[in-house]
């Protein structure tokens, strides 16, 4: 098999205006090509509040230099203030050009709080890989998604390197260390809509309002199966309650809203809502190498808001979405009450 060679990247802080071609680091206006592939970073954690820097790395196999774009300090100025971010990575064979190189890819993204270790990010807080190939028929769609529940996952060594904690090969989803290699192939087709609310770029589209939301919640506890009743009502959300601090916080109460998806978040079985594993576990360590994780406090349900999607980011003063879906705050029936209060996540 022929080898080839990754030639440009290119990195947005929120909206991917275009793919980049030649300078790293910078989002060119040129139209996007045939092939290549798009890797979207979020989290469910709060930017600026919970960490305030990330680093994305984008290693090729062979011990070739890494490609690291980083930034750092949501706020300041001439600084991004966006999430979630997209970094744009072109293979030039796809498009014609010269083969040399390879086209698989190792893909690290860490978030970390400033101060605390000469890394980067700092302090590292997570770090999520992922092993896969640039596909070559389409533009594919590389989701990276920084969870609370995989604190305790990363690491910085003696010369500042942030390191995943989970065994070689694997890394953290859903609280649990498993296999980081993608098959490029299943990787959706890039689409602006998947990324940013169902909307474009531009900013259009809808995001999750987590305080909004969860303001007429309810606390469910979780069986031996980690399920809870699903509340009354089409569109379930679910979301962990935290006793750290972190997460969108309103009222005393901080929420990290679960996406209603198989990989890492909810899925609804019959009349019930199965959870990660991770939530129930009492191991407080991911794995051996790990560092103590934080445990949920409680697990909120609520049915008052469209269910919580991948596509769709959280809203807060990082999103360069404004948008909230409308919320309908009916409280849910046979759970304790969850008083989160009643502000708008985008203000805190």
């Amino acid at each position: 098999m022929r080898a080839r060679s990754i030639v440009s990247l290119a990195l947005c802080s929120a909206p991917l205006l275009a793919f980049g071609f030649g300078v790293l680091g910078a989002c060119s206006t040129r139209a996007a090509p045939s092939a290549g592939l798009i890797i979207a970073v979020d989290s469910d954690l709060a930017p600026g509040k919970d960490f305030d820097r990330l680093q994305i790395e984008v290693q090729p196999p062979g011990g070739a230099k890494a490609y690291n774009q980083i930034f750092t300090e949501f706020g300041q100025p001439g600084l991004p203030v966006s999430f979630p971010t997209t970094l744009a990575i072109v293979d030039h064979a796809a498009q014609g050009g010269a083969d040399g190189g390879a086209d698989t890819v190792l893909v690290r993204a860490s978030i970390g709080v400033a101060g605390g270790a000469s890394s980067p990010v700092g302090l590292p807080l997570v770090n999520r890989e992922a092993l896969t190939t640039i596909p070559r028929d389409h533009v594919g769609l590389l989701r990276i998604h920084l969870e609370w529940s995989c604190i305790g996952t990363a690491d910085v060594d003696m010369t500042g390197y942030v390191a995943g904690l989970c065994p070689e090969g694997t890394t953290c989803i859903a609280g649990a260390c498993v296999a980081w290699s993608v098959d490029s192939s299943t990787l959706p087709v890039y689409d602006e809509r998947a990324v940013f609310g169902g909307g474009t770029a531009a900013g259009e589209g809808t995001c999750f309002d987590t305080s909004a939301c969860f303001a007429a919640g309810a606390i469910a506890a979780p069986d031996n199966s980690c399920t809870v009743a699903a509340p009354p009502g089409d569109t379930p959300n679910v979301a962990i309650v935290t006793h750290d601090g972190r997460g969108i916080c309103s009222g005393g109460v901080c929420l990290v809203p679960l996406d209603q998806d198989a990989g890492d978040g909810f899925t609804i079985v019959g009349s019930r809502i199965q959870l990660p594993k991770s939530v129930c576990d009492p191991q407080t360590k991911i794995c051996p190498g790990c560092k103590a994780r934080p445990l949920p406090l409680g697990i909120a349900v609520t049915a008052s808001c469209p269910s919580k999607k991948p596509s769709v980011p959280t809203c807060g003063p990082w999103s360069a979405i404004k948008r909230a879906a409308t919320v309908n705050a009916g409280a849910p029936s046979g759970a304790t009450s969850l008083d989160a209060g009643s502000a708008d996540a985008a203000t805190d």
